[in-house]
């Protein structure tokens, strides 16, 4: 009984040595493959993330909303994650199960220059809507957003 446990604690600590020594291989691995890797998220309020950039001019026309998203930071920015909130508005303010706010998430293409600025446009068919109980109020703004060494991401 005794070698059988022997046996069994050598195994596991054998797994656990692979298991080991494959995640190190996986973490070598993506960081001289991928620079960017390295660099570690970088988490800041969402106050200090508006500072930094900023969705404007948000408009809602048919289905196509679109808006401009601002970058008030010395650094060229990239992968800058959208949030556009979709909220029914009801004519006579009442709540029902059958809300049809939505949001969306997008990252537009492309790279904003320091003190630069991107104009975006998307499609939103569930904004096409023919009640007429009410009628939709968009917001936005920036969940995140990458630049040269770091990402920057609201908690």
């Amino acid at each position: 009984m005794r070698r059988v446990l022997r046996s069994h604690r050598l195994s596991t600590l054998c797994g656990t040595l692979r298991a080991s020594l494959d995640a190190t291989v996986v973490a070598v691995a993506l960081l001289l493959v991928a620079p960017e890797a390295r660099a570690a998220d970088a988490l800041v309020d969402s106050s200090e993330l508006a500072q930094s950039l900023s969705v404007e001019n948000l408009q809602l026309a048919g289905d196509q909303v679109s808006g401009v998203v601002v970058n008030r930071t010395g650094k060229t920015v990239r992968d800058v994650r959208l949030q556009i909130v979709f909220s029914w508005l009801w004519k006579n303010e009442r709540q029902t199960e059958n809300d049809p706010s939505f949001l969306l998430t997008e990252i537009p293409p492309g790279q904003i220059p320091p003190h630069g600025s991107m104009p975006f446009q998307y499609s939103a068919p569930q904004a096409v809507t023919s009640r007429s109980d009410g009628h939709f109020e968009i917001d936005g703004r920036v969940l995140g957003y990458a630049s040269v060494g770091t990402a920057v991401v609201a908690p």
